[in-house]
């Protein structure tokens, strides 16, 4: 799977070619590539938000550090709430707020130009418990000007 047309220098942050559904990063970091495609009737199918929850939810077994689970993508509102979360729970075996966390950081980016938009937002918006907003606070404190 190559990775979206006019992404950017999306290839200089790769370690290899990515995985379908999975790519891997030159630096610390994981994340799951998922789909979020409308159904026939106009609704979002989150099932493949559901199943990556799930999958790193089965990662988190055994972790013994807290972990901040965030979802990155544009989705409804409330589908971290009602989808992320319990399905990354239910997997871990762990609870939000106290050995993991979850929250939210919407993308704001330009088609063609999603690297660039990234390193360079011109805001940032982030939520969730206390431990992972202080998990995105501390990823974002180098950002100038945002």
């Amino acid at each position: 799977m190559a990775p979206a047309s006019g992404a950017g220098n999306l290839q200089g942050w790769l370690i290899g070619g990515p995985s379908p559904g999975r790519i891997t990063l030159k630096r610390p970091g994981g994340f799951d590539v998922t789909d979020v495609a409308p159904l026939p009737d106009g609704s979002i199918d989150l099932s493949f938000v559901e199943r990556a929850a799930s999958q790193i939810g089965e990662a988190l077994v055994g972790q013994t550090r807290f972990h901040a689970v965030v979802v990155k993508s544009t989705v409804v509102p409330g589908s971290t709430d009602t989808v992320v979360l319990p399905a990354v729970e239910k997997a871990s075996g762990r609870s939000v707020g106290v050995d993991i966390g979850v929250g939210v950081n919407p993308e704001f980016l330009t088609e063609g130009q999603a690297v660039d938009d990234f390193l360079r937002p011109d805001r940032i918006v982030i939520g969730g418990d206390p431990g992972t907003v202080e998990v995105l606070r501390l990823l974002y404190e180098p950002f100038e000007g945002v």
